[in-house]
């Protein structure tokens, strides 16, 4: 059955030139023959899966099933084996789980449910359909059941058009953010897209431009996505919800990854048509329900001082993003690519395997041995590496691949908000100057401390200049640290660290994995942030890589064997594009002296108190405080700071920063709050200060407390 015979007339909507328009996208679109390869692999699982997710609707729908029962099921399969439709997001399994848990007449729910994702009849009842549900829900808002947070209306399309689309596949199209914006942009749907009748003009839309180039939804479906990435939407497909709320369909992906140390299970993973990853203590990683729940497993089961947020990361990315028709490269060593193929299954947990438990099918395409760039390849286990377009247009040419890969995919940049030197100035304490000035610092030096009292915001700044020298808000170029008494060498940049088994095997530290970062992506600036960077010992945290964080030395001429380097391991150097920011807390009293390596490799920028800054008024004023209360914190605190500078055992490092008042959180900035920090953040402070004073702390806390 054709599209416009299921029931949509492509004459009707559609403006003149569209449909060839799409013809020739789709066209262009075949000759990427890995792009189409994926894409058949994916629709292969999805026509597998499908009868088993409209069964689950159907039993629901004939009252053979319980919501609680129907939520469960629908929320635990589509984590893995019905990951192919987006149907675990915010407005798949996500709302429905919260519709269950926020709505306490269950029976009232059910029906209301049931009738919303039946098949409708005609376009008539799906518009019905739609916003009776949806309105439902707000009444259920207005009567104070639950919160709009909670409930989220506008989120329902994209729900009832996924199970409509289970049971009818070829009438009722998913409304895929992807696909909505792909059709917005090309001008042949209208900007606003919203409720039932949205959803039927989108559905007509999208129907009557499949039927006009000749191929089925889920083929042009791909196509939408394909075309909305290429119009310089790439971050929001698949990425989380619309401004409707719906949800995008998640596109190809590039891998990268090591099977094996040195690649040594790579022959049976090839044979085996599989591809798989370690860290077995884990279990089945479907079980967890996020990266941070296995993060925290990892350190409960692994110990040490490390975050474990680059080991979570691959376990979660491999278990839950991703995605069948995918592209994998695996590696040996930092250089070679040793084999290519596509994801071709759902992530399956098989304890019965004695490592490697966390496994997915491949179709293997070739196996060799290419070395794609004279530049080492990253160093983690697995890594998505579509975010590094050079790399993976240089591994693409070594293989021969560029045929398969539309060329025009290869420079397609990811989209982020910039941030320049006004966006800084809107969120800083700091005139114009003195942010250019530290950029600067930062610029020529490589390496840079912000140093001042407690509470000036010293993190918050180093945040914030990193985006400015990155030019956008990028937390994959932006990565943070904190130094402390105990933090070593082997935390920081190598070291060995315990496995199942109780032996130990060798383990990169954040500061080698993120310099592996900014090695593959070198026309773009990276910043390290090393938080409390004097509380450590820095020769003993950076050891022989010390010499090599000088902005003079930053190249391969400079580079050295590490301390735990392998026969055959690489030299390692510090790339030019990484840059340091480190914080420092002139207050520490156990700070006599600052290790003279760390003065000559950064320069120091002094961060003052904000009180009188014109930008810390109009914060307070933005939190609810009156102008009476406003004045009290900047002249009083203004007096205190001038007695702090004054004490010859102080002076003016010890100085109390404005940061404390900068939150309200739910809180009105009232009087109520303002005595709460000076009585629990102030006072314990300046008790510290002069500790051996009671009564002049008594009497600074009565200066700033009274109404006087």
């Amino acid at each position: 059955m054709s599209n416009v015979q299921a029931g949509h007339d492509a004459h009707a909507v559609l403006p003149p030139g569209a449909v060839d328009r799409w013809r020739e996208r789709w066209q262009e679109a075949q000759r990427d023959t890995t792009w189409f390869e994926g894409n058949r692999l994916r629709d292969e699982q999805r026509r597998q899966v499908l009868p088993e997710i409209s069964g689950l609707a159907k039993r629901f729908l004939d009252r053979n099933l319980g919501i609680s029962e129907f939520r469960e099921t629908f929320d635990r399969k589509t984590r893995n084996e019905w990951d192919l439709f987006g149907l675990k997001g915010l407005s798949g399994a996500m709302f429905l789980n919260k519709l269950v848990k926020h709505l306490s007449d269950q029976d009232e729910l059910t029906r209301e449910l049931q009738t919303a994702l039946t098949v409708p009849v005609d376009e008539n009842a799906a518009r019905l359909q739609i916003d009776d549900l949806t309105g439902y829900l707000y009444r259920k808002i207005e009567e104070g059941s639950a919160a709009l947070a909670d409930l989220q209306p506008k989120r329902a399309p994209f729900l009832l058009s996924a199970i409509w689309h289970m049971q009818q596949p070829d009438r009722w199209p998913i409304i895929y953010r992807s696909a909505r914006k792909a059709l917005m942009s090309d001008g042949v749907l209208g900007n606003r897209v919203a409720g039932g009748s949205g959803y039927l003009e989108f559905a007509r839309v999208f129907a009557a431009l499949a039927d006009g180039v000749g191929i089925p939804f889920w083929n042009f479906e791909h196509l939408c996505s394909r075309v909305e990435s290429a119009a310089g939407n790439a971050a929001d497909d698949g990425r989380g919800p619309g401004d409707d709320g719906d949800e995008g369909f998640q596109g190809e992906r590039v891998w990268l990854v090591a099977p094996g140390r040195r690649a040594s299970e790579f022959d049976r993973f090839y044979d085996e048509g599989i591809v798989a990853i370690g860290w077995e203590s884990l279990g089945d990683l479907s079980n967890y329900v996020d990266r941070e729940a296995i993060r925290l497993a990892l350190q409960e089961k692994y110990g040490g001082n490390t975050s474990r947020n680059n080991d979570a990361l691959a376990c979660y990315q491999f278990a839950h993003e991703m995605q069948v028709g995918d592209v994998v490269f695996a590696k040996r060593g930092r250089n070679k690519i040793i084999g290519y193929g596509l994801v071709a299954s759902a992530y399956r947990h098989e304890p019965g395997r004695r490592q490697f438990t966390h496994v997915r099918s491949v179709e293997w395409k070739k196996r060799d041995e290419w070395e794609p760039r004279e530049r080492s390849l990253v160093m983690k286990t697995l890594t998505e590496i579509g975010k590094y377009p050079g790399l993976v247009a240089d591994i693409r040419r070594a293989l021969g691949l560029l045929d398969d890969f539309s060329d025009d995919d290869a420079d397609i940049p990811e989209i982020l908000p910039p941030y320049r030197i006004d966006d800084a100035a809107d969120d800083l304490f700091l005139s114009r100057e003195q942010i250019e000035e530290a950029h600067e610092l930062l610029q020529y030096k490589k390496n840079l401390v912000l140093q001042g009292p407690p509470g000036v915001g010293k993190t918050f700044i180093a945040k914030r200049l990193a985006y400015l020298l990155v030019g956008e808000r990028d937390p994959m170029r932006v990565s943070q640290v904190q130094f402390h008494q105990s933090y070593s060498y082997e935390d920081f940049v190598q070291g060995y660290r315990p496995i199942d088994d109780g032996k130990f095997a060798l383990a990169d530290g954040p500061f080698l994995r993120f310099c592996d970062q900014a090695l593959q992506d070198q026309e773009s600036p990276y910043v390290l942030l090393i938080d409390e960077i004097n509380r450590g010992n820095l020769s003993k945290i950076f050891g022989e890589l010390l010499l090599l964080i000088e902005a003079d030395k930053r190249s391969a001429t400079w580079a050295t064997t590490l301390s735990y380097a392998k026969e055959g391991d690489e030299p390692f150097y510090v790339p030019n594009n990484l840059h340091i920011i480190g914080t420092m807390n002139t207050a520490d009293r156990s700070l006599a002296l600052v290790d003279y390596a760390l003065r000559r490799r950064f320069s120091f920028f002094d961060i003052e108190p904000a009180f009188e800054h014109g930008g810390f008024v109009r914060k307070l004023t933005a939190l609810g405080a009156e102008a009476e209360l406003r004045n009290r914190i900047v002249e009083r605190f203004k007096l205190l700071n001038e007695r702090i500078s004054d004490d010859q055992n102080l002076g003016a490092g010890f100085r109390v920063g404005h940061s404390y008042f900068c939150h309200a959180n739910a809180q009105r900035a009232d009087d109520t709050w303002y005595q709460r920090i000076i009585r629990t953040e102030i006072r314990p402070l300046l008790q510290e200060y002069w500790f051996d004073n009671a009564s002049r702390v008594d009497d600074e806390v009565a200066s700033l407390s009274g109404d006087d």
